[in-house]
This record gives structure tokens, sequence and C-alpha cells, in this order.
């Protein structure tokens, strides 16, 4: 038996890498390097995330048994690409832009999707913008921390370019908010602390 899981196991993430391989060949052929604005906006995660669990008296775990949940993907996920899709329009962006809500490889897992933006972004990204409640999502967190590293711009959407300082305020009051729903400990706060010292892989 556990033979037969390891080699879906394997097959899982030989298709999943196929299909990773035959997108970033699309972007390549797409975007000059360093031309890009990447827009990092939850889609797993976020505020919602943290609504979900609460409401499910759930813990703080993103697994990825989590994220193949129904719960988890009608919950979360869907209102938060729909609404990411309708800010990202309000914003009239010009130039190329790289939404991640176009990206869903059934089957993937948060580290197939951290691999993967990672070199979409150091690769093709020129700035980045963060939307909507970015301070709640663990996966934009990872990117900031991801364009901080190679000295990539990082803009609101209002267009100000933010620094870490400030940055991390925003990251502060959204621990203080998590808190209410019952998640105390500053979980943003030390997934930042890994993430701005390049600590996740």
């Amino acid at each position: 038996m556990a033979g037969k899981k390891d080699i879906g196991e394997e097959q899982r993430c030989a298709i999943v890498k196929a299909q990773f391989d035959k997108l970033f060949k699309r972007i390549e052929k797409g975007y000059a390097d360093h031309t890009a604005t990447y827009i990092s906006i939850p889609v797993t995660s976020g505020r919602r995330l943290f609504g979900v669990l609460n409401k499910y008296g759930l813990p703080l775990a993103l697994d990825d048994e989590l994220l193949r949940s129904r719960i988890h993907l009608y919950e979360v996920i869907k209102p938060n690409i729909t609404a990411a899709k309708r800010h990202i329009r309000k914003l009239s962006l010009d130039g190329l832009v790289i939404d991640p809500t176009d990206v869903c490889i059934r089957g993937a897992s948060q580290k197939d999707y951290r691999d993967f933006w990672k070199k979409v972004i150091t690769k093709k990204a020129a700035r980045v913008i963060i939307a909507l409640d970015w301070a709640f999502s663990f996966g934009c967190l990872y990117e900031i921390g991801l364009a901080f590293g190679i000295g990539l711009p990082i803009f609101d959407s209002f267009g100000k370019c933010l620094n870490k300082k400030e940055i991390e305020k925003r990251i502060k009051d959204a621990d203080h908010e998590v808190e209410e729903y019952g998640f105390a400990g500053c979980p943003l706060m030390k997934f930042w602390r890994i993430c701005e010292i390049g600590g996740l892989s």
C-alpha cells in the first residue's frame, strides 16, 4: 500500500511540474525579463481564511489537506478570486500585468505555487503591487519578502511605494484583528519574519 501511495505522489508531482513548466514557457514568450507588474493579492488565505477557521473551529494550519477541501474552495478561494479580479480591473494598470488568480493547477501544493511564483517574480517582475487584504495573506507575505530580497519596489493599490517599516505596521494591525478571531501569538508577523530572512523554501 505504501508503495502505491508513493507512486501516486510521484505521478502527481510529475504532472504538476509539467503543467507549471508549460505555463512558465508561455510567460517567457509573453513577457520580457523585468518588465511586468506582479499583483500580490490573497488567493488561498487572507482575511476570509481566518473568518472561516473561526467559523468552523479549525486550527491555523495551512496544510494541503485544508487547501483541497470544499470549505476552503467555496468560502475562501472562490470569493478571494472574485474580489481580486474586480479589484485588479479597477486599478486600470498600463503595461504587462501578471495576475496570480489566472493560475490554477489541480493537485498543486502550496510549495508548488511558491516555487512557481518565485521563479516568475524573480525573472519577470519590475515591481510588485500589493492589494486588498494582503497583510492577512501568507502567500502575499512570502511574495513581499521575496520582492524585498531582490530589490523590487513595492506599491499599494493607491500607487504609494512602501518601505519595510510601513509593511510591518500593516502586518501588526492585521495580527491585532486576527487575535479577535481567536488566533493569538502574532501568526502573521511570525510568518513575515521567516519570509523576510528567506527562510521559507
